[in-house]
């Protein structure tokens, strides 16, 4: 019921926005799970010794309570993003290239100009300044379709 209020086209513009960041962020989310899994199975465990603290525990144990707590944030990360590139990239696969250049030039890719993406396309795909915006809307327009089954 409350889904005819979704607007399905900006949150798919988003979701374009979106995807170098997140792709970024998988990447060092699974460096940092690494990291952490290397010091927890080191034998050169930044913290070692049995010295009580405070709490009663060691300070071992809190450096591996604390990596663990990160490791989790972090795989919960990974999830996520792992739910956003399996819905996201099988509807991408479904374009064509020139639809997948066209949403990669006017979305994806960060540019200061944001006229700046028209000169790509006008050079691979001969298309003038209007031809490119409304090839683009199309191209969202199909995107959108694929990924929310409605608009």
């Amino acid at each position: 019921m409350l889904l005819e209020y979704i607007d399905y086209e900006a949150a798919t513009k988003r979701i374009l926005k979106d995807y170098e960041d997140k792709i970024w962020q998988l990447e060092q989310f699974e460096k940092q799970i690494q990291e952490i899994d290397g010091n927890m199975t080191s034998a050169k465990n930044k913290v070692l010794s049995s010295v009580r603290v405070s709490g009663g525990s060691s300070q071992s144990e809190e450096v591996l309570v604390k990596a663990i707590d990160k490791k989790m944030l972090l795989e919960k990360g990974v999830k996520d993003i792992n739910y956003y590139t399996d819905t996201f990239l099988p509807a991408w696969g479904r374009l064509t290239d020139e639809e997948r250049l066209l949403l990669t030039e006017r979305y994806i890719r960060k540019r200061q100009n944001y006229g700046d993406w028209t000169g790509v396309i006008k050079d691979k795909l001969y298309l003038e300044r209007t031809a490119a915006y409304e090839h683009s809307d199309w191209a969202l327009v199909r995107l959108t379709k694929l990924l929310w089954g409605r608009c």
